[in-house]
């Protein structure tokens, strides 16, 4: 069977040229982005906006690959949203990026890509993936001052097998490289490390408003 891959990109330069590296190894890659929704109607999510997602699909353009867009606002609001603030409401801290991992891009994401022919997910993480016949192993990024293999680690074996993380063996440094070298219009782009959801705004203005 040949590998297809779905590449789960946003716009950022490390989904970008995860895409870019899989079309250029010869893989038959397609680009999914998801919109997620936000916290509250007055937010855009920072990971979805209408801006971001024109430079996904300016990104899919150039490296020449198919780019859809998959509306998962209600899902990610009962999975993702809803549960950060009844964490909040309980006195629990939550790490809504695992439930997103979990839910959304290994869940919703995963499932769609499937449906549509993939035989892979890939996305931007800095990880690194081993199949081992029937067997998966995740592991740490190359660079450990990007290692995401934490936010990975609730992923399960069925998980894991359909999983390619292009940029594992890379630093931040050689993936801004690749993208100068690959001519993406995200290379150079500021990375985003807030949650998503909140759109800027800190999340404790959010809870004061629930």
């Amino acid at each position: 069977m040949k590998t297809r891959v779905a590449v789960a990109m946003s716009g950022g330069v490390d989904s970008s040229v995860a895409a870019a590296l899989l079309a250029e190894q010869g893989y038959e890659a397609f680009g999914l982005m998801l919109r997620t929704g936000s916290a509250t109607p007055d937010l855009t999510n920072r990971c979805c906006s209408p801006h971001d997602i024109a430079m996904a699909r300016h990104v899919a353009a150039t490296v020449g690959i198919p780019f859809y867009v998959l509306d998962a606002q209600v899902t990610f609001q009962s999975q993702v949203i809803s549960p950060f603030l009844e964490s909040y409401a309980q006195g629990v801290t939550p790490n809504p990026c695992l439930s997103c991992n979990r839910e959304i891009r290994w869940g919703f994401l995963l499932d769609h890509a499937l449906a549509m022919g993939a035989t892979h997910l890939a996305t931007g993480h800095y990880a690194r993936v081993i199949h081992d016949g029937p067997n998966s192993r995740l592991l740490r990024g190359l660079d450990r001052r990007k290692d995401q293999s934490y936010v990975l680690s609730v992923l399960n074996a069925v998980q894991l097998g359909h999983t390619m993380l292009p940029l594992g063996d890379l630093t931040k440094q050689q993936v801004r490289e690749h993208g100068r070298r690959l001519q993406l219009p995200v290379a150079d782009r500021n990375e985003s490390q807030d949650l998503c959801f909140l759109g800027g705004q800190d999340y404790r203005q959010l809870l004061a408003t629930q």
